[in-house]
């Protein structure tokens, strides 16, 4: 109902972005409309509204925050019409500034930064870019030497997948060893499908011939990184081996091998995808 409710409000034009129009004004909106039909496209793709005839109140909420920040209405001049039009919409304010008076490029400069708003409005652009994902005693817990119990396997994958909902934008790199036993398919098929998308690679494995070193698993985080030429993008890695870790320890969520991805541990992956000091 929230979302509903910021809906009609902005369509029936309240708020509204500017004052009583002057004659002859043209009514436009502040972000283009097929910008915001793409951007809910996207938000709507990446994750369900309504699961089972039940709302998800939380992203509900969020996605009418956004509605209220970037559905808008202003009235413009017909001088600042013609110049959109030969544009088709679009007005870039570091090219198109200075063609215009001071006076007409209040619009312009309000629907530029606009648009730039809506690339960061909280949960499409995320604090973090990747997370690295490890799996035994991570999504179960970690049996000495054993193989985990198939009543036991992926037990706190829903735990795990209520997580990534809340950060649609951050893509999932596998790093367990499962990858070296199974392909891409499987893997992805352990995931709900919505999750499963989201899986993009695997790390490289430390080749057998290479030099003896210790942790391993953040030479193959950071080796995909150069790969990709992400080096500089933000990650996180949710692993049980803290040995496997030094320089990067503080991008890691560490869970205790014999426990897995408990709630603590989830609320720590949740504050982590956020930007938060680990």
């Amino acid at each position: 109902m929230r979302l509903a409710d910021a809906v009609q409000g902005q369509a029936n034009g309240t708020p509204g972005r500017d004052a009583a129009p002057s004659a002859g004004a043209h009514p436009e909106h502040v972000v283009p409309c097929a910008f915001i039909r793409d951007l809910f496209l996207n938000y709507f793709e990446s994750r369900k509204l309504v699961v089972e005839y039940v709302e998800d109140e939380s992203y509900a909420e969020d996605l009418a925050r956004i509605v209220d920040r970037i559905i808008g209405v202003v009235h413009i001049s017909q001088d600042q019409k013609k110049v959109l039009d030969a544009n088709g919409g679009e007005f870039d304010e570091n090219q198109n500034a200075g063609k215009l008076e001071p006076i007409d490029r209040r619009y312009f400069c309000t629907s530029y930064h606009a648009r730039m708003e809506c690339n960061n409005p909280g949960i499409t652009s995320p604090m973090v870019n990747f997370l690295f994902l490890d799996f035994d005693g991570v999504l179960h817990p970690q049996y000495d030497g054993e193989p985990t119990p198939k009543e036991v396997c992926f037990c706190h994958l829903p735990r795990f997948e209520a997580v990534m909902r809340r950060h649609p934008g951050v893509q999932i790199v596998i790093s367990s060893t499962w990858r070296q036993q199974f392909g891409m398919l499987q893997l992805r098929a352990f995931f709900s499908a919505d999750i499963a998308h989201r899986i993009i690679g695997i790390t490289p494995t430390y080749p057998a011939d290479g030099p003896p070193r210790m942790h391993i698993r953040e030479w193959e985080i950071l080796e995909w990184l150069q790969q990709h030429h992400a080096s500089n993008r933000p990650w996180v890695a949710l692993d049980d081996s803290q040995g496997d870790f030094r320089d990067y320890r503080h991008r890691v969520v560490f869970c205790q091998p014999w426990e897995g991805l408990s709630e603590h541990r989830a609320v720590q992956l949740n504050n982590a995808l956020q930007g938060a000091t680990l």
